[in-house]
């Protein structure tokens, strides 16, 4: 008896499908943030104070510069690169907090109290003081 090649390929894509799927939900954990926003200034591509881009009258000029955990920070005054003004979507990220002299971003490094979350691309926000 000759096997079907038809069966073979619809066996092979419905496991390759259900591998996809358990990989979506085991590799990303939407209440993680993966990215970190630092304020900019969209003329001279330097970083500035946070306060620049939550103050929405101060913010003509500036955004949220997006960068991913485990690249360097430049500190305030210095050029940003290895990001990208669009906020990531389908992520959780922060906006703020990151420290003024740079360094390293990951979730130990980002200070709470002058942060605020987005979760996971949905726009609901949690945290965030400022000052």
């Amino acid at each position: 008896m000759k096997k079907s090649s038809k069966v073979t390929l619809g066996l092979t894509a419905g496991v390759a499908a259900i591998g996809l799927v358990g990989i979506a939900v085991v590799d990303g954990d939407d209440d993680e943030p993966t990215q970190a926003g630092v304020c900019v200034d969209r003329t001279t591509n330097a970083r500035v104070d946070d306060e620049q881009c939550q103050d929405e009258s101060r913010s003509y000029n500036h955004g949220w510069y997006f960068i991913p955990f485990g690249i360097i920070a430049p500190r305030i005054g210095a050029p940003v690169r290895g990001g990208s003004f669009n906020a990531p979507g389908g992520t959780t990220y922060v906006t703020g907090g990151v420290p003024r002299a740079g360094g390293a971003i990951n979730p130990s490094s980002i200070d709470t109290s002058k942060s605020t979350t987005v979760r996971g691309g949905f726009g609901s926000k949690a945290g965030g003081g400022g000052s």
